[in-house]
């Protein structure tokens, strides 16, 4: 949304408790949650996050940048760091920088999984790399073994710039038989709906 900046402030999806756990039974993929940034925002800094993990051990934590609503393939930052088990990490200093939108993910194994707060549905910021970026409502509403819910990730944030979005409406084929002809009152909106 426009109008929102973030201060140097913990941003998280969950309620601080965490009913399950997502790992994989082979191999290693990224789970991660998805902080959407406002509108026009010129630059976000990431200065420390918070993981919950199932079990104690080193695995690591990486940020993706979100580009066109798409996360990268490939980790902007990646920091080696140790879990707790069932229990949240201590502050992990990172101070990483991007453009907009962003993942921070941690990478799960069949021993290190990622809390998930059940009771947070349906969920709308946790997504997986597990094979590629997909969102986690999708992956739970496709495989009756895992179950939705928010992703046990916090980000302390600072975002800088940001607007209130503005729309043009056009027509096509417009009024006068043109493609895309700008409707007479359809210029610099704010509301979120145009009646025609």
């Amino acid at each position: 949304p426009g109008g929102v900046s973030y201060s140097n402030e913990w941003v998280d999806f969950d309620d601080g408790t965490f009913e399950n756990a997502i790992t994989v039974t082979s191999g290693q993929g990224y789970l991660g949650n998805f902080f959407g940034m406002p509108y026009g925002v010129q630059s976000v800094t990431v200065h420390a996050a918070r993981v919950w993990a199932s079990n104690a051990g080193t695995t690591t934590l990486a940020g993706f940048a979100v580009i066109g609503g798409q996360p990268s393939p490939t980790p902007l930052y990646q920091i080696s760091i140790n879990t707790a088990a069932e229990n949240f990490t201590s502050e992990i200093v990172l101070d990483w920088d991007f453009q907009g939108s962003f993942i921070i993910a941690l990478l799960v194994t069949d021993v290190i999984g990622l809390g998930l707060d059940e009771t947070s549905t349906p969920s709308s910021n946790s997504w997986s790399n597990i094979g590629g970026w997909s969102e986690w409502f999708d992956v739970a509403q496709n495989n009756a073994y895992v179950s939705d819910g928010e992703f046990g990730i916090q980000a302390r944030i600072t975002s800088v710039g940001g607007s209130t979005p503005v729309f043009n409406v056009y027509r096509d084929p417009g009024l006068d038989g043109s493609s895309y002809q700008l409707m007479f009152n359809g210029s610099g909106i704010s509301a979120t709906s145009y009646v025609d």
